[in-house]
């Protein structure tokens, strides 16, 4: 079915018996409201390229209201236009090395070949410091400032010699990572 949306609208949908239903916006071209059996309601982006049918989300209601769906459906519709493909930008992130595949890749080539003393302390700066605020993003996730953070939290914690560590060590990491061509970084 098709209606405009509005707050209220979306508010009042029934969730389905089973499954979901999808419901889509009259004033604003391929964005829809997924509604589900448990009730949840999330927008959603629909789109043809090439032949087949594209779906994006959006986000989730009431955290993202209607007008702010249809923002960021008419952004994916924009992009869609100028010949760029978000579906497939967002699959390359997905597919993008975390910070946690470049260190076990990193552990295997690198730190193998590095004196005992150093090795461990590369390990410890990654178990201690580097894993839990990090090493689960993506590689170009991370930019200058989480980076910065990260180590201003290390200064203020352990001191100012295992901040300049974790620096040593994320710039070996990211280096070795711009010069391996096995692994999704090509820098930033």
């Amino acid at each position: 079915s098709r209606f405009p949306f509005t707050e209220a609208r979306i508010r009042d949908l029934a969730a389905p018996a089973s499954g979901r239903v999808r419901v889509y916006d009259s004033r604003q071209a391929g964005l829809l409201v997924c509604v589900t059996s448990r009730g949840s309601k999330s927008f959603r982006f629909r789109r043809k390229v090439n032949g087949r049918a594209v779906e994006l989300g959006i986000g989730s209601w009431p955290g993202v209201t209607v007008e702010a769906a249809r923002t960021a459906a008419l952004g994916l519709l924009a992009s869609y236009v100028q010949g760029e493909d978000p579906a497939a930008q967002r699959r390359a992130i997905r597919a993008e090395s975390s910070l946690a595949e470049l260190w076990a890749w990193f552990d295997r080539h690198h730190i193998a070949h590095l004196r005992a003393s150093t090795a461990r302390r590369y390990a410890d700066s990654w178990r201690l410091h580097i894993e839990p605020e990090l090493g689960t993003k993506g590689l170009s996730g991370i930019g200058k400032s989480d980076a910065q953070r990260l180590v201003d939290d290390v200064s203020k914690a352990s001191g100012k010699g295992a901040a300049r560590h974790v620096c040593a060590v994320l710039s070996a990491m990211y280096h070795a990572a711009a010069n391996d061509e096995a692994l999704a970084y090509k820098g930033a």
